[in-house]
């Protein structure tokens, strides 16, 4: 549910928690962003770190500048704008994935397990194709990025198209950097090789973390993505994905990215009014 009030929690002597709501409503998620959004534009010289999540928004204060409830009344003055807030900015990312790709398989094989898309397809009472296209057909909205550099967690815009899958009673030990994996409605993807309980889709064809920030379009931190921005994954083969794999190589690769204002009532449109 949405609270009628978002909820405000003192934690320590530095760190303030904004709830608005306790369940994974991405119109919850919504107004995070755009509370992120108006604390970067106030330029508060206490504010020294800002934590979006799913449902809550963690400030992270300077204590010696400002008292904890001078915190609590800045933020709450703010608040009755942010929670009427309609439209945000928002980037879009148009990225190229080899769906059912031969990484995935061969973990699967070597595990005698069956492809992991088959089992998405088999859960969603669809094919394989099917499931390609759905989770291709909408945006992906980033609720919140951390675990680890990078990585980030995704629900479709539509959840009409979006698909779901069970995520594994084990973790993987190993999968792939830059695969795409599917737990429940989240889509996520690993910045770099490590575990993961999470169906693996594809791989994406380009890196989504880099240590040195050494191609064109990422951030010195190397973090290419940040809360409230949107995936919008475009199916890719053998070729169009070594394509890709040549360009970063030469140093050519540019991410195609949108900026816009995006309005809730997409979120309410793709059926999160009512969830």
């Amino acid at each position: 549910m949405i609270y009628d009030e978002p909820r405000l929690h003192l934690i320590g002597d530095s760190y303030l928690g904004v709830e608005f709501g306790d369940d994974a409503d991405l119109r919850n998620n919504f107004r995070v962003i755009a509370l992120v959004q108006k604390i970067e534009g106030l330029g508060f010289d206490w504010v020294l770190e800002v934590v979006p999540t799913l449902r809550e928004l963690g400030v992270v204060f300077d204590r010696f500048r400002i008292d904890p409830e001078a915190v609590r009344s800045e933020i709450a003055a703010i608040l009755p704008s942010v929670s009427s807030a309609t439209s945000i900015r928002s980037r879009l990312f148009k990225l190229p994935v080899w769906y059912r790709d031969p990484w995935s398989e061969a973990l699967n094989d070597k595990a005698g397990l069956e492809p992991s898309i088959e089992i998405v397809a088999r859960a969603n009472g669809c094919s394989v194709d099917e499931v390609i296209a759905r989770h291709s057909g909408t945006d992906h909205w980033l609720s919140c990025v951390g675990w680890a550099p990078g990585c980030y967690f995704a629900y479709p815009v539509d959840r009409k198209l979006g698909v779901t899958a069970p995520k594994l009673q084990t973790a993987r030990p190993y999968t792939p950097e830059r695969v795409l994996a599917l737990g429940g409605l989240c889509t996520a993807a690993l910045p770099f090789a490590g575990p993961s309980g999470y169906q693996m889709l594809g791989r994406l064809a380009a890196p989504i973390y880099r240590a040195h920030a050494d191609i064109p379009g990422f951030p010195e931190h190397g973090v290419l993505f940040r809360a409230g921005d949107r995936h919008r994954y475009v199916p890719v083969g053998a070729l169009e994905y070594e394509a890709v794999q040549e360009r970063l190589a030469r140093g050519s690769y540019e991410y195609e990215i949108t900026e816009e204002d995006f309005g809730i009532e997409r979120l309410e449109q793709g059926g999160y009014a009512d969830a």
